[in-house]
């Protein structure tokens, strides 16, 4: 358990959590898509709400996923590399990226709860999404500098 928990290691927790849940992150998004598709489609599937439930399954568990690493990302970046987390350009951009998907999910939310405009919030579901998927990607080649 030592051998575990030592400097050696523990570093690469937050990069291989992250990696997993931008691939989690990803295929939620394609299922999104796939909804879209199927949405702009005239003809009406019977199978819809099983993609939604599907989406909002993987969604769910995409933001508790990327909710703990982002988490583990500032706790090891302070006390397991020393350093301070507003000195890299990977935590401000992880930053941005991590509210744009709490933004992302909150519209996602109100679409489930049919609530409002909504074509503006599928709209703003999709670009809020969409942008912190490809930010993050950025952020993940970022934080490559911060490993030892």
């Amino acid at each position: 358990m030592e051998w575990l928990l030592s400097k050696k290691l523990l570093p690469y927790l937050h990069p291989f959590w992250q990696g997993a849940m931008l691939a989690l992150g990803f295929l939620t998004w394609k299922i999104g898509l796939d909804l879209r598709r199927q949405r702009l489609r005239t003809l009406t599937l019977d199978d819809r709400p099983a993609w939604v439930a599907r989406h909002v399954r993987w969604g769910t568990r995409f933001m508790i996923g990327i909710s703990i690493g982002y988490i583990i990302g500032v706790v090891e970046l302070i006390y397991v590399l020393d350093e301070l987390a507003f000195r890299s350009s990977h935590f401000y951009f992880a930053t941005i990226a991590y509210v744009l998907f709490l933004c992302g999910w909150f519209y996602g939310y109100q679409l489930l709860q049919r609530k409002g405009k909504r074509q503006e919030m599928r709209e703003t579901h999709t670009f809020c999404v969409t942008w912190a998927l490809f930010i993050s990607l950025g952020a993940a080649i970022m934080g490559f500098i911060l490993l030892p």
